[in-house]
């Protein structure tokens, strides 16, 4: 299972895609879909996808840098998939890890 960290919280993304977690504690389901991730900060299209959720493997996650060295800030964000609508989020990735078995 994946997991990752916004400001909000702590999320799970399970083998199919369906997103589950954070501030109320919202199990998978069909309606929220994990789509990809998308850079964050100045001079990047915002929204443009730089992975898809197929290309997020283990050997990727652990070969990311996921803030910038110098300020912190996250450099990536999710884009989901919530009851139909496509969302980019405002909370960059804190970190993004496998559980061990993966």
């Amino acid at each position: 299972m994946l997991h990752f960290t916004a400001r909000r919280g702590h999320y799970t993304v399970n083998d199919k895609g369906q997103i589950g977690g954070g501030p109320n504690k919202v199990r998978h389901g069909s309606g929220w879909k994990f789509l990809g991730i998308a850079k964050t900060g100045p001079g990047f299209a915002r929204g443009k996808q730089v992975l898809t959720f197929e290309q997020i493997t283990p050997k990727v996650v652990k070969a990311t840098q996921w803030r910038y060295k110098t300020s912190r800030n996250p450099r990536f964000t999710v884009i989901d998939n919530d009851h139909g609508t496509r969302r980019i989020w405002g909370d960059g990735i804190s970190s993004m890890w496998f559980d061990e078995e993966d």
